[in-house]
């Protein structure tokens, strides 16, 4: 009986001492995983941060393409429009003919030699 009473006080002993360790242990994870929520609570706000800053970039991108699309637009716009423009110089000069053209050109000359 004496033998049965030290087994049960050793294994009594061995697991108190399991219980102490898995505590510590317990203990440990609960440690390690506050301090990894709290780094994916920074990551996810450096995430979000990064996303809204992509926004913004884009935003300003988009602006930018939109504008160089006007810009070319306009100077399309522009080129046609001094085609236009020389084609009803052309037409008025062969409309009045050489003769009066050759003479507003020489007066012009004349004017800025002088």
């Amino acid at each position: 009986m004496g033998d049965k009473l030290n087994k049960t006080q050793m294994d009594l002993q061995k697991l108190s001492f399991q219980s102490r360790e898995d505590t510590i242990t317990m203990d440990s994870l609960k440690e390690a995983n506050s301090e990894l929520e709290t780094e994916l609570v920074s990551v996810k706000q450096q995430l979000l941060e990064v996303k809204m800053s992509a926004r913004e970039t884009s935003a300003v991108l988009d602006e930018k393409d939109r504008k160089k699309q006007e810009r070319m637009r306009r100077c399309l716009q522009d080129l046609i429009s001094g085609q236009h423009l020389f084609r009803q110089r052309a037409q008025n000069a062969r409309d009045i003919g050489p003769s009066r053209v050759n003479a507003c050109c020489d007066r012009h000359w004349r004017g800025v030699a002088s």
